[in-house]
């Protein structure tokens, strides 16, 4: 089963070319962060690109939300899990 945790910009770059479900094809799961949600569907996204996208696919189950429990693991592998 393929997962992955998405984070802010694949969503707002996938959905300035329409693309968002994307996601949901090539993954068996997708999860988003809380934090990510909520940055995502909120005021400060300027252009609110994926906003709509991320609150439909949530809505309907295709992504799930979850809230990271340890967020001290998080900060250390910042920025290591995308050079993998």
């Amino acid at each position: 089963m393929k997962e992955i945790v998405c984070n802010t910009s694949p969503i707002i770059a996938l959905s300035k070319i329409g693309h968002v479900e994307i996601l949901d094809e090539l993954f068996d799961r997708v999860y988003i962060p809380n934090a990510v949600y909520r940055e995502t569907v909120s005021d400060q996204n300027g252009e609110m690109y994926g906003c709509k996208e991320l609150l439909r696919l949530v809505e309907n189950e295709t992504f799930q939300r979850y809230e990271v429990k340890n967020g001290e693991v998080v900060k250390k592998m910042y920025g290591l899990l995308a050079c993998r």
